[in-house]
């Protein structure tokens, strides 16, 4: 749990799926370089309370560093 909101710029109603879709298709093109393939099955949207820009942030530096290190 996230103590210090401050950190907390905009926080909303976001859907993790979608947003994870639009990460996996801005590094996508890591991934085929390095031959490796992404999959996701999600069903339904999975809706969580944050800030939209920082989960995305979140989510690339993640899969980046999995391409990046594999």
């Amino acid at each position: 749990m996230i103590r210090n909101l401050r950190f907390l710029r905009r926080v909303n109603i976001l859907d993790i799926g979608a947003l994870l879709e639009d990460v996996l298709t801005a590094i996508c093109s890591h991934g085929v370089e390095n031959k490796i393939a992404f999959e996701t099955r999600i069903d339904g949207p999975v809706l969580v309370n944050g800030d939209r820009l920082r989960v995305r942030q979140i989510l690339y530096n993640l899969l980046s560093n999995a391409v990046k290190f594999t």
